[in-house]
């Protein structure tokens, strides 16, 4: 399937939300080679609206990559392989909506555009679910022993057995805040640490994974910390449940 992005000519993309469809509405007559693009991608030409449409359902699934940005100011940039100027946020957070209403069908996703005129974020929290994405503290606390074990990291939340009085106290408290974290119903998470994040279960990792992956695809980052010089496309902030909304588990009596 080619993509939209080869295309060059100015155009606006509008979700028709009662007909279930995408419009692009062009400021010039695409050349042939575009137009011919559009029509491999399954558009069609409405004549009456002038513009280009397509069934929502007849989109295929998106795909997922990122490469590296040639010139890159920081030297190791990357671009995602769905990554296109005519896509405002708005338009992407609609887009990551829709496919992770297809890929999670018995989740229920809050997917949020915000930012200013010198940035972008892209907000996605989980809300329901039949499945947990969560461990029970059990296994939340075996993960991080386990990961603790293995690394020798004896910080934080992997300090969880020591040898003086005050380790075991640290040690203890620790697990008391992961505890009520669990309880929470509100965790935000760490996009750069979701492999490793012994609060998730696998299902919440994977999930989160091809969150992480979903939204890089359509994203850009150029950026150089060590500069204070920072260059995305857009931020994002990944969580389950809201500060203002707890997540549900649903169960099969509710």
């Amino acid at each position: 399937m080619e993509k939209l992005k080869e295309i060059k000519t100015n155009y606006k993309q509008v979700e028709n939300i009662e007909l279930n469809g995408i419009e692009l509405y062009f400021d010039s007559i695409p050349p042939a080679e575009e137009r011919n693009i559009l029509k491999n991608n399954g558009f069609k030409w409405n004549n009456k609206k002038s513009c280009w449409y397509i069934k929502k359902n007849k989109i295929e699934s998106i795909e997922l990559g990122k490469k590296e940005i040639e010139n890159s100011y920081s030297g190791y940039g990357w671009k995602g392989v769905n990554s296109d100027k005519h896509l405002s946020i708005t338009e992407i957070a609609k887009i990551i909506k829709q496919e992770l209403k297809k890929k999670f069908p018995t989740a229920t996703f809050s997917v949020t555009s915000g930012g200013s005129w010198s940035y972008s974020e892209l907000n996605i929290y989980l809300l329901k679910d039949k499945i947990n994405p969560l461990n029970d503290f059990i296994t939340a606390v075996r993960e991080a022993e386990t990961r603790a074990t293995q690394t020798k990291i004896i910080e934080d939340y992997d300090k969880w057995s020591g040898l003086t009085e005050r380790d075991i106290e640290e040690s203890e408290q620790a697990k008391k805040m992961l505890e009520n974290r669990l309880k929470s119903g509100h965790i935000q998470i760490n996009q750069y640490y979701i492999k490793n994040d012994y609060e998730l279960s696998e299902y919440g990792k994977n999930m989160f994974l091809y969150i992480k992956e979903l939204c890089d695809s359509f994203n850009y980052d150029d950026s150089d910390s060590m500069t204070d010089y920072f260059d995305c496309g857009f931020y994002l902030s990944l969580g389950i449940g809201k500060y203002n909304k707890d997540f549900e588990l649903i169960t099969k009596e509710g």
